[in-house]
């Protein structure tokens, strides 16, 4: 796993030190009225406001990582007490925040242009140092959608299909779908020289490149096989090996094999697929360099079933089969921290009660509070960040940590959402 980059919940991260030094942030302006009494009646005295910025960073890390609105970051330290503020390219939009940020702090991707007219969707640097960009590759050839046709005679059709299966412009939307769910997939290598990203280079199918960001300045092909790449890439931390998705597509559904790809293979590859997965699984992370944590979920479903394979002799182990609401996962501590409801999803007789625990990935779990607590990400020490939300119709909250101990401390005053609170939750 990355070094210096952890757990987050979809818009807030942790990162540790490794990113540019810190900036004059904007001022937040706090007006305090004082009324100063008089010896004889007179108006009222109103203190003069004064902006009120925060400092800078105070430590070291880790800092906790956050969206501001469209085109600024904030990253704060972890007790709350300084801040900096990133101002990204106007154009540009971020995909999958978790993963754009490079493990060393120093780079972030992003993506411009669309998968609609005139087709310009692109894969870029930002260089948190120095504010330049850089342009990776344009990830869809010319020609699009119309390139894609030689993929429509992969989709399944069942005995219902037909009006489609005689109808090439539906079989073409079909395959849209698919192209477009795994073209904004990229992951960085461990040490931050590399990116494995999904794009339609070559054609006709999205296929996974390898770009070299410091010594060559390069783009090689790795896979090549027929159907698009689908709902995930993800580095192995030994470097050695990538694990993705491809997407199989039909009327109703599309599937995601599994492939281990083989990063020191010079030739394009066609992996083998080395498990099928369910309807709606999700890819979690590499718990070691062999084995990868799964969960199901999807279709209205809350995350449940969390399970890893074993990449090399594609053995499943289960984790966790109940329901987890939110969650957090350290893998370096090779422990859940996460919040469950009782549904009666799985087993109304053996789920847990609600409340937080620490689930190990070798099964056992401890409870560690009742409180309704949202875990949120990964926190220094044996601790995690969580929120206790006040008020969900305007998302006001408090920001808190809990230890493994289930000691619980504030981190500063109120704050409020710039995005609804559901996005804190899988």
């Amino acid at each position: 796993m990355n070094n210096y980059l952890t757990q987050l919940l979809l818009i807030t991260i942790i990162i540790t030190a490794g990113g540019p030094a810190a900036l004059p942030p904007p001022p937040t302006a706090t007006v305090t009225q004082t009324v100063t009494p008089s010896e004889t009646p007179s108006p009222t005295q109103t203190a003069i406001p004064t902006a009120t910025p925060y400092p800078p960073l105070q430590t070291e890390g880790p800092y906790l990582l956050f969206q501001r609105d469209e085109q600024t970051l904030v990253m704060m330290d972890a007790d709350g007490m300084g801040r900096k503020y990133i101002e990204i390219p106007q154009n540009a939009y971020i995909s999958r925040f978790e993963n754009a940020f490079s493990p060393n702090g120093e780079w972030l991707i992003y993506f411009t242009g669309s998968t609609e007219e005139p087709y310009d969707l692109a894969l870029n640097l930002f260089n948190l140092k120095n504010k330049s960009s850089i342009r990776i590759a344009n990830l869809i050839a010319s020609g699009y959608p119309e390139n894609l046709e030689p993929l429509t005679e992969l989709i399944s059709f069942s005995e219902y299909d037909t009006d489609c299966a005689n109808s090439l412009e539906c079989k073409l939307r079909v395959i849209e779908s698919g192209f477009r769910t795994g073209i904004y997939q990229f992951d960085w290598s461990p040490g931050s020289q590399e990116i494995a990203f999904a794009a339609q280079i070559d054609g006709p199918s999205s296929d996974l490149y390898i770009y070299n960001n410091v010594e060559e300045n390069s783009i090689r092909r790795l896979t090549n096989e027929p159907e698009n790449i689908g709902l995930m890439i993800d580095w192995a931390p030994n470097g050695e090996k990538i694990l993705y998705s491809s997407t199989e597509s039909n009327m109703n559904y599309s599937f995601y094999p599994l492939h281990i790809a083989d990063t020191n293979l010079k030739s394009p590859q066609n992996p083998k697929i080395i498990d099928r997965g369910g309807l709606f699984w999700f890819g979690e992370g590499w718990i070691d360099e062999n084995s990868y944590l799964l969960w199901d979920g999807g279709e209205g479903a809350p995350p449940h079933n969390f399970r890893y394979i074993d990449t090399d002799s594609q053995q499943i182990n289960q984790v966790w089969r109940f329901v987890a609401d939110h969650y957090v996962i350290n893998f370096k501590q090779d422990e859940f921290f996460l919040l469950t409801y009782p549904q009666g999803f799985i087993d109304p007789q053996s789920e847990p009660e609600e409340g937080i625990y620490l689930v190990r990935f070798d099964g056992s779990y401890t409870k560690i509070t009742d409180e309704n607590y949202s875990p949120l990400a990964e926190g220094p020490g044996n601790t995690y960040f969580v929120l206790q939300i006040e008020n969900d119709t305007d998302d006001t909250f408090f920001l808190l940590s809990i230890g493994t101990d289930g000691k619980i401390r504030g981190l500063g005053e109120k704050n409020k959402l710039l995005l609804p609170s559901q996005h804190f939750s899988r």
